[in-house]
């Protein structure tokens, strides 16, 4: 939905924007805390943990990897997705000692499909 959006709203601003506007996807999964941080009227609802820094640094790799979205490679197993509906990469995560299997999906619009009739069972 969000590739779709973008696309209707770059329709609607073309006359005022230089460039369309693009945006990155980073998908990862695992346990995070997430509420409120803050003090009376400066509260932010927030999440903090690893899957949210790992989430943060696919997104930043979106560029780099010519694509919308970057998803681990746990999330497209445990989605039940085959290991070759995508594009397989090996990555460098800023903060970790290991590599990390990643899947690329140039356009986020396929993605819904490949997960549409996909049974997912919850965690």
């Amino acid at each position: 939905m969000i590739a779709a959006n973008v696309e209707e709203l770059n329709r609607f601003l073309a006359h005022d924007l230089r460039e369309p506007i693009r945006f990155g996807i980073g998908i990862h999964g695992g346990e995070v805390i997430i509420g409120d941080i803050g003090y009376r009227d400066h509260m932010v609802f927030t999440a903090l943990g690893d899957a949210v820094n790992v989430a943060a640094r696919l997104q930043d790799m979106t560029k780099a990897l010519a694509c919308e979205v970057v998803v681990s490679d746990e999330v497209r197993s445990t989605a039940g997705l085959a290991a070759d509906a995508l594009p397989q990469q090996e990555v460098a995560i800023r903060g970790r000692n290991e590599p990390m299997i990643v899947r690329t999906v140039v356009d986020a619009k396929t993605l819904s499909a490949l997960v549409s009739g996909v049974e997912v069972a919850a965690a």
